[in-house]
């Protein structure tokens, strides 16, 4: 192998040889013209194919020009003025030129608007002096559609500017589009702005959060639950509604409702502006969209709703206690058809055992339980019984009452309504006692008509209205009205009594009465008189109704008894007078001469010789008989005052003795000496008590004990004086009289068998008028006995 020189060395020991060295001379010159020939010819052809690859390059991008789909308008720098101007094949159909290709810059300008084909122009030629660019948007005069047109300068690397393009573009539907979209864009921005403005108004706290369940975003109320001043501020924050535990458990709830992947609901308390409320939040995941993977929640505030259960539950409480203690048997299904409630009156109707009851057993249950009991109505298909009973629960609309008539011969009324929560609300009650009353009312209610139509008086009953409701025949007789009455109104019946009415005070006082019912709540009573002559009592009574009662009474017989009864009396009263008279003439001339003698006596004789006292014992005897017989007993008058009992009843036994005596009765005395006082019309009194002495006097036999005993005792609350006049013995029927004998001043006769002697009637009013009363033992009793109650005080 050659060294690295070698190569060299030999060269230039070839060269060194003469000969060599000519002939490479000449060599070497051939070769040198031959080179610069082959180089010449090489060049054309070099730049032969670089002129044609010129050429296929401009073609090229002419064709590749021509496929744009904008159209342009070219200006060579360096061509000829002729050759100066391009019109693309698709500038000239865009802008519809007739020239095609050949359209000058002129035939480009007349397809627009003056406007723009001017501004088009100053464009163009700032972009030809100047080397500026420009966009202008232009509008062809012919069709209206927008044409986009932009002027840019070709340069080469170094800055030699070669050719003035301006492409134009139909943008038209693209400006359309744009516009769309621009109208859409500002469309969704304010939908998103009244979308934000609508949830900050919200009162509830609304908030968004990521995949990660941290805060994303929110609404003002969130902001305001976390005492912040703008969601931003919130969202910072990342902070949950309640701190603690609490805001732990909300972030749960999140995590459990987007791994479920639907909403999660849970009852949280937080304080809120200073308050402890009752939150109920709510998260929903997102499955899709752009927020895919995240949760909203929401909170609202049901505090007032906690109020109202919390009411509710307390109303519910008191309102089973209210039905436990009810005596109507009440019993609750749920919709499940369960017993959920029951009272205890329930439980002792059916007879069930109050522990099966509270197991909760279904209506279906309950019936069967009722059939093997014999408790429910006998029916021939029990099954379709049963059916129809579990239809209520479904069917059933509005509450139905009926009737069952259980085997036990117990008759219930049913009420059963649906429940505003589902299921079924029963309630029982036994009606056997009230269908009872019922049948004896309607009974008794039969018997009141036919006893009406059957009085004596004319009954007639108005209801609130006015009108005539009830009225018998004798009401219609009395009357003078024709049978049937009708149910006439209280005008028109006063209009059909008014021409048999005698005219005058008593007859306008009852029609005013009658028409204006409700003058006055207490019964109201006159007296009518007829132009026949009849004499009608009536009595108008207000019902509980607003109705009226009014019975009549025909008195035309008792007014003429009256009448001669009124003309008996007053001749009667005359000869009392008289009698009166006379007897207090005999008294004073027979009381005058005693008076004097006992005078004489006692200044002759002194005040207690025996003469003197007897006389002065003579003279209160006539001044009792003066007080006894002067009074007249019909006199309704009394004159009221305090005297002592004691004093009294001793006057009444100085006049009673002297007739016992005579008889051969004898009289005691049992008044206490401290019974006290009284408050009555003492001449009165005495006249009573000595009647009654008189009365039993003739019932004793001689020999017997005649006894006054009196005594205060305390009855009702009121305080009384009690006078019990009682013999030892009953005179025999047959047994002599003092009264025969004509002596004495006992003239009564015995008692009747109605306990009343012709003289006792007088006493017993005189005691009704001091308020008390008059017993007399009856006839066929062992022991004659008197008894006179008055009140001790007035």
């Amino acid at each position: 192998m050659f060294a690295d020189d070698a190569p060299f060395d030999l060269v230039g020991a070839v060269l060194g040889t003469p000969g060599v060295t000519l002939g490479l001379a000449g060599l070497v010159v051939g070769m040198g013209v031959g080179g610069w020939v082959w180089r010449a010819r090489a060049r054309q052809r070099r730049m032969r194919d670089a002129r044609d690859l010129a050429q296929a390059e401009a073609w090229t991008l002419r064709e590749v020009l021509a496929t744009s789909a904008d159209g342009y308008a070219l200006w060579v720098s360096d061509a000829d003025e002729t050759d100066a101007f391009v019109c693309s094949r698709r500038l000239a159909v865009l802008l519809r030129l007739a020239a095609g290709e050949e359209a000058s810059f002129d035939d480009i300008l007349a397809g627009f608007a003056p406007e723009g084909a001017a501004l088009l122009q100053r464009a163009v030629a700032v972009l030809r002096d100047e080397n500026t660019g420009f966009a202008l948007d232009l509008t062809l005069e012919t069709t209206g559609r927008r044409i986009c047109a932009v002027g840019v300068s070709a340069s080469t690397s170094d800055g030699h500017a070669v050719a003035d393009v301006v492409w134009m573009r139909d943008v038209t539907d693209e400006r359309d589009a744009a516009e769309t979209l621009a109208a859409r864009v500002n469309a969704l921005q304010r939908e998103r702005d009244r979308l934000r403005a609508v949830l900050d108004a919200l009162p509830a706290p609304l908030w968004i959060r990521d995949d990660s369940l941290m805060i994303l975003d929110g609404n003002q109320a969130f902001a305001r639950a976390l005492d912040l001043g703008s969601v931003p501020e919130a969202v910072a924050a990342r902070r949950e509604l309640a701190t603690g535990g609490t805001g732990q458990e909300m972030r749960a709830l999140a995590a459990r409702s987007r791994a479920a992947g639907s909403p999660g609901r849970a009852r949280f308390h937080a304080v809120l502006e200073g308050e402890r409320r009752l939150l109920e939040i709510t998260e929903t995941p997102l499955p899709a969209g752009p927020l895919a993977g995240c949760t909203v929640g929401a909170a609202q505030d049901i505090t007032v709703i906690e109020e109202v259960e919390s009411r509710l539950e307390r109303e519910v409480s008191a309102h089973a206690e209210v039905l436990e203690r009810l005596g109507s048997a009440i019993a609750l299904f749920g919709a499940d058809t369960r017993l959920i409630f029951h009272n205890a009156a329930f439980a002792s109707l059916w007879g069930l055992e109050a522990e099966w009851l509270d197991g909760g057993p279904g209506y279906g249950d309950f019936l069967e339980r009722l059939r093997e009991d014999r408790r429910l109505p006998e029916v021939a298909d029990f099954p379709a019984f049963k059916a129809g009973e579990l239809g209520f629960f479904t069917k059933l609309m509005r509450p139905r009452e009926d009737i069952l008539h259980r085997p036990d011969g117990a008759t219930l009324r049913r009420v059963i309504a649906p429940h505003p929560l589902g299921g079924l609300i029963a309630s029982f009650e036994d009606v056997t006692d009230s269908l009872a009353l019922e049948r004896s009312y309607n009974q008794l209610t039969a018997v009141l008509h036919e006893t009406l139509d059957h009085l004596h008086e004319g009954v007639a009953v108005f209801g609130p209205d006015g009108r005539l409701r009830l009225s018998n025949p004798v009401f219609a007789a009395q009357f003078d009205l024709p049978r049937p009455l009708g149910d006439p109104q209280v005008a028109d019946l006063l209009h059909q009594l008014d021409p048999g009415m005698h005219p005058g005070a008593a007859w306008e006082t009852f029609r005013r009465r009658l028409g204006a019912r409700g003058e006055g709540r207490g019964a109201r009573t006159g007296r009518l008189v007829m132009i026949c002559g009849r004499h009608l009592d009536y009595a108008m009574v207000p019902l509980p109704d607003g109705g009226l009662l009014l019975s009549t009474q025909d008195i035309s017989d008792r007014v003429r008894v009256e009448r001669a009864l009124r003309e008996r009396t007053e001749a009667l009263r005359a000869a009392d007078m008289m009698r009166t008279t006379f007897i207090a003439n005999v008294s004073h001339e027979l009381r005058a001469p005693l008076a004097r003698l006992a005078a004489r006596e006692a200044e002759s004789l002194g005040p207690d010789a025996p003469l003197t006292a007897e006389l002065g014992r003579l003279v209160r005897i006539v001044d009792e008989m003066m007080t006894r017989l002067g009074a007249p007993a019909d006199d309704p008058s009394l004159e009221l005052d305090a005297f002592d009992v004691p004093a009294a009843v001793a006057a009444v036994l100085t006049l009673g003795r002297e007739a016992a005596e005579r008889q051969g009765v004898s009289v005691q005395d049992q008044c206490p000496a401290d019974i006290g006082w009284m408050v009555a019309d003492e001449t009165r009194v005495k006249q009573i008590v000595y009647h009654l002495l008189s009365t039993i006097l003739a019932q004793t036999p001689p020999g017997g004990t005649l006894t006054l005993s009196v005594g205060r005792g305390e009855t009702d609350g009121r305080e009384w004086i009690v006078f019990t006049v009682a013999a030892s013995a009953r005179r025999p029927p047959d047994g002599p009289s003092s009264t025969t004998e004509g002596k004495g001043p006992n003239t009564e006769a015995a008692p009747t068998a109605s306990g009343d002697g012709p003289g006792l009637a007088p006493v017993r009013r005189l005691a009704e008028l001091h308020g008390g009363t008059l017993t007399l033992a009856p006839p066929d009793a062992p022991i004659p006995e008197a008894t006179l109650r008055l009140p001790a005080g007035a």
